[in-house]
């Protein structure tokens, strides 16, 4: 036997040995769904301010008192402030995909008085959670209230932000 016999007989056995047997191969396959759910952005849009109206405050001395405007415009005025005006609760508007659930945020800040920087705290109050209805509808409107405490020696117009924030569930 020749030398390039010898090598090429070594060659085809160590294939052999060491292949895996192409008689044998098999491929395999995985499938996988693929699938999105897309919805309509949420729009949400402010329609009025909150407003406490007008507030004839405490006498010097006097423990801080709580006014409360419920989400549906309601003022708990406690005795002895006095309360008048047009109050009003803030009001928004949210629209989006037909049928679904949003969550609402809802934070505000102490209001300032923009002449002596003294400030009465605030406490908004929302709703969390909305269902949306049919998408043809123009939306759903909610109403934002809140508390302030009014301290003693508050005197003059304040302001604050409230600031409203939705997104899907």
């Amino acid at each position: 036997m020749t030398l390039p016999a010898t090598f090429l007989r070594l060659l085809l056995a160590a294939f052999l040995i060491g292949a895996p047997s192409l008689a044998h191969a098999q491929s395999v396959k995985a499938s996988a769904k693929v699938s999105v759910q897309l919805k309509k952005p949420v729009v949400l849009t402010k329609l009025q301010d909150l407003d406490f109206g007008l507030i004839v405050g405490l006498q010097a001395g006097a423990s801080p008192t709580a006014v409360t405007m419920t989400r549906d415009g309601t003022l708990t005025c406690p005795v002895p402030l006095r309360c008048s005006g047009a109050p009003l609760p803030g009001l928004y508007n949210i629209m989006g995909s037909n049928s679904a659930q949003v969550s609402i945020s809802v934070t505000g800040a102490d209001l300032v008085n923009a002449v002596s920087g003294a400030t009465i705290g605030f406490t908004a109050d929302g709703p969390t959670l909305l269902q949306l209805p049919n998408s043809g509808n123009k939306g759903v409107d909610f109403g934002v209230g809140g508390t302030i405490v009014v301290p003693s020696d508050a005197a003059g117009d304040y302001e604050g932000v409230i600031t409203v924030t939705a997104d899907y569930l």
